[in-house]
């Protein structure tokens, strides 16, 4: 990245799934890019003095300005735009990989279509992995696995770790060792203690990469009426902000993940959530927009909620239901989609339907968080769950009589979707129930209704080239490719019916 901005590269894009290092990578590359004169500047919030700022930074000989999570600051970006007047200006922005795929069209129009330079870093290289290893040697930080050989340290990165920062780091951190080190902050989360709300907001804000500051916690605090005097003596909570400074210690993803899974109890937390939900949800501004918008993922909340003895799903069904009548909820397309997936997931495919259909009706309208704000909605992800819940619902009941006219319908959904321009994944990962359809109702179709699925077949094998040749990273290639492999071999036992083989 260094050597491109010395190139004459103007736009950097750096992107990485949570915890696989984007914030250090500019880091360092702020540091290089200083020893070179540049002059390098870090966006953290907006202030009335933006405007002057750019024009500082314009005035600069040789400016950077680097820019963390870009689709949580689409109003810089905006200002950016209009005010970059020196051609010279290095733009450094970062996105985890799952939103990149998703607002790459945002990107381009707030930065006037720039042609970014790609990074992405969710895979270390054999050099990254020897440098690695030889700094948590120097610095005693391999916890259990210190007494291993040099190796087999490399190879654990490689191969437990599948080369990526995240999985090492997660490693690390679950060793008795080093999680002992943060022993005063699970005693706080355990016993539920004063500041329980605040401790949540912090350690969820960065698992989910929300950035928000002091001013912010202290603004929900005060709004719960729960802060008080003895807030910055409490041991737990000086762990997590310095007071000196009034900055968050732990912006660390991996560091929050690992804490939160330490929760033993997910009645408190999900209610503590909640209780932040409505403390926010009359607050226009973007952090809050966004925090709500991570709480009410579908996703995030199976990841945050899961425990073996209990029924995840009956706990986001809970969660949703208190938050329904929020301001940030009723009219949100989004949150009705979240409900839609859960419903999918519990089989409750007809609440399913009509729970798409509203977030659809709100979508078309460009409704989002209030009726007076009106935006273009992009209903690619409405399109892969009506997909989902097409194939899933056929599956389950196992009628042959609606199986084709639904799987069209799905079909027809999911390849509008899947736009390989955007590089998303997700439609691909809904054609994997291509092979589950195939298997239970194959044998049940006509000869014609056969020749049919197997075009599908054909179709979207093409759709996903297309996404394989402009793909970079592993992860969704990996299985994108799997799919595709098995697709691809079904249609050639249709073909040659003599040599049959089943997908893997």
């Amino acid at each position: 990245m260094h050597a491109e901005i010395v190139k004459g590269e103007k736009n950097i894009l750096v992107i990485s799934n949570i915890g696989n290092g984007k914030s250090t990578t500019v880091e360092a590359l702020a540091y290089t890019l200083l020893q070179d004169d540049y002059q390098v500047f870090r966006y953290e919030k907006a202030y009335d003095s933006l405007n002057m700022e750019l024009e500082y930074i314009n005035r600069q000989q040789k400016p950077v300005i680097i820019l963390e999570s870009y689709a949580q600051n689409k109003d810089f970006l905006e200002t950016l735009l209009i005010h970059r007047t020196n051609k010279g200006l290095v733009l450094v922005v970062t996105e985890r990989t799952a939103i990149y795929e998703t607002s790459i069209q945002t990107l381009e129009k707030l930065t006037n279509k720039s042609v970014f330079a790609v990074h992405d870093i969710n895979s270390l290289d054999a050099e990254d992995i020897e440098g690695f290893s030889k700094l948590l040697t120097l610095h005693g930080l391999w916890g259990n696995d210190m007494k291993l050989t040099e190796p087999d340290k490399l190879s654990l990165i490689k191969r437990q770790c599948h080369s990526a920062t995240r999985e090492v780091l997660l490693h690390i951190l679950k060793s008795e060792n080093i999680i002992s080190k943060f022993s005063v902050i699970l005693n706080a989360l355990q016993t539920k203690k004063e500041y329980y709300h605040a401790i949540i907001l912090i350690l969820t804000a960065s698992r989910y990469n929300v950035n928000i500051d002091l001013q912010f916690v202290n603004q929900v605090l005060n709004t719960l009426n729960i802060r008080s005097t003895n807030f910055d003596n409490n041991l737990a909570i000086k762990e997590l902000i310095d007071f000196e400074s009034d900055e968050i210690k732990i912006r660390s993803s991996i560091v929050s993940e690992v804490l939160l899974e330490h929760v033993s109890e997910v009645k408190p937390l999900i209610d503590s959530l909640i209780e932040i939900c409505m403390t926010v949800d009359e607050w226009e501004d973007e952090t809050s927009k966004a925090l709500i918008r991570e709480y009410m993922s579908y996703s995030n909340l199976k990841w945050l909620l899961y425990r073996k003895e209990r029924d995840v799903n009956e706990m986001i069904f809970y969660f949703f239901e208190k938050i329904r009548n929020l301001k940030s909820c009723r009219n949100n397309h989004h949150y009705w989609l979240q409900c839609a997936i859960l419903d999918i997931e519990r089989q409750n495919f007809e609440l399913a339907h009509k729970h798409l259909e509203t977030a659809y009706s709100l979508a078309s309208k460009g409704r989002r968080y209030s009726p007076d704000t009106y935006k273009i909605v992009d209903t690619y992800q409405i399109d892969n769950q009506k997909a989902n819940l097409l194939l899933k619902e056929v599956i389950a009941q196992k009628d042959a009589n609606t199986a084709m006219l639904k799987f069209r319908e799905a079909h027809k959904t999911l390849t509008r979707a899947a736009d390989p321009n955007r590089l998303r994944h997700y439609p691909y990962k809904v054609a994997d129930l291509y092979i589950d359809f195939h298997r239970v109702f194959y044998d049940q179709l006509s000869d014609g209704q056969k020749q049919s699925l197997i075009d599908a077949f054909d179709e979207m094998v093409k759709k996903m080239d297309e996404y394989l040749r402009q793909v970079i990273h592993y992860r969704e290639k990996s299985f994108v490719s799997q799919t595709r492999a098995d697709l691809v071999q079904l249609i050639s036992n249709f073909r040659n019916p003599k040599a049959v083989a089943k997908p893997s």
